[in-house]
């Protein structure tokens, strides 16, 4: 959480600076590990890169396009080296999976993209990614000087907005769902950026945030592990009573998705006009 002191508040440029090195401290720790195939090292690997990616696209006013994009790509790549890997593990560890003779074929099918994901790691162009992801020091992604606060916490109120859309909040088809998921992501890592201002608010915001995501990638996960179920090979018999359970699984979400959704709608709506008030008042002390 940025810290501040009643003298000399965080400047928006501090804050950013702050949160890219502190995220790019995070994925080299688990660029590091990423050798091993350990499950919570991938998904704190693919976390940094996403948190990164955020960072940039959001804030991307106030850093050098092309450098910024590059090493959005950069990341972006990195991520996608553990994808395979990280697909197998939400779906091993539905209920669903652990009967036979799914969980004999998951842990096969694991221990294929293992190697291969060490495989992809070993190879040079890899190598020198992993390298320069970690060594781009900020200073090289002409993050400004003297960027206000506020004009930090405008950006981070524009993504939520544009994540509270009109018809966003309603069930829709999967690829919008999706894409709602992603503007809540993005909305929960910037918020970070900004939690000591209005502090009740944007904890409120934060946990609805995390649970609505949380739900909507449950969604996603059980969709996915649907299609895998498909392309298995196991006995019909089996294979029908997989995607039965699963689709009674994702209809249980479902019920859960409007009211969740209704009450992350009131907790931004509430932190959104705190946020406004806050900007309204600096900018008539400036003026």
């Amino acid at each position: 959480m940025p810290g501040s002191s009643a003298s000399e508040p965080l400047s928006g440029s501090a804050r950013l600076r702050q949160a890219l090195r502190r995220q790019q401290r995070v994925l080299a720790r688990s660029l590091a590990r990423l050798p091993g195939a350990d499950a919570v090292d991938i998904h704190q690997c693919r976390v940094a890169c996403r948190r990164l990616r955020s960072y940039l696209k959001v804030f991307s006013p106030f850093l050098e396009d092309e450098a910024a994009l590059r090493y959005r790509k950069l990341l972006g790549a990195i991520a996608g080296l553990g994808a395979e890997l990280h697909e197998l593990d939400v779906i091993a560890a539905l209920p669903e999976m652990s009967r036979e003779p799914f969980a004999a074929e998951l842990c096969r099918a694991r221990i294929r993209a293992a190697r291969a994901l060490r495989r992809r790691l070993s190879t040079p162009a890899n190598q020198l990614r992993l390298a320069a992801a970690v060594a781009t020091p900020v200073g090289n992604l002409g993050l400004l000087r003297g960027v206000p606060s506020s004009a930090v916490l405008r950006r981070v109120r524009r993504t939520w907005r544009r994540a509270h859309e009109p018809g966003r909040f309603s069930p829709q088809a999967d690829e919008a769902l999706h894409q709602l998921r992603i503007c809540l992501k993005n909305c929960r890592y910037t918020l970070e950026i900004v939690s000591d201002i209005s502090p009740g608010n944007t904890t409120g915001l934060r946990r609805n945030l995390r649970e609505a995501q949380q739900l909507l990638g449950d969604r996603r996960d059980v969709a996915a592990a649907v299609e895998w179920v498909k392309t298995c090979r196991a006995p019909a018999r089996e294979t029908q009573d997989a995607i039965e359970s699963l689709a009674r699984h994702s209809r249980r979400l479902d019920r859960r998705l409007g009211p969740t959704l209704r009450d992350l709608a009131i907790a931004g709506r509430r932190w959104d006009r705190a946020i406004s008030r806050r900007l309204d008042r600096d900018r008539a002390v400036r003026s």
